[in-house]
């Protein structure tokens, strides 16, 4: 499903989808903290955690 994406977005789709920032290379995730964009992976993350039920 995400194998047409950059390895950069690849690593955001985990993020955002269910906040793990583990494939988040240390300078996509530096750049993120400095332009305040760290609420994308932490804020959708956490509320698609926590809302979602199987």
């Amino acid at each position: 499903m995400t194998d047409d994406l950059s390895p950069q977005a690849r690593a955001l789709v985990p993020g955002v989808a269910v906040g793990d920032v583990t494939r988040l290379p240390d300078d996509l995730d530096t750049a993120m903290r400095t332009v305040g964009l760290t609420h994308v992976t932490a804020v959708s993350g956490g509320t698609s955690r926590s809302s979602w039920r199987p």
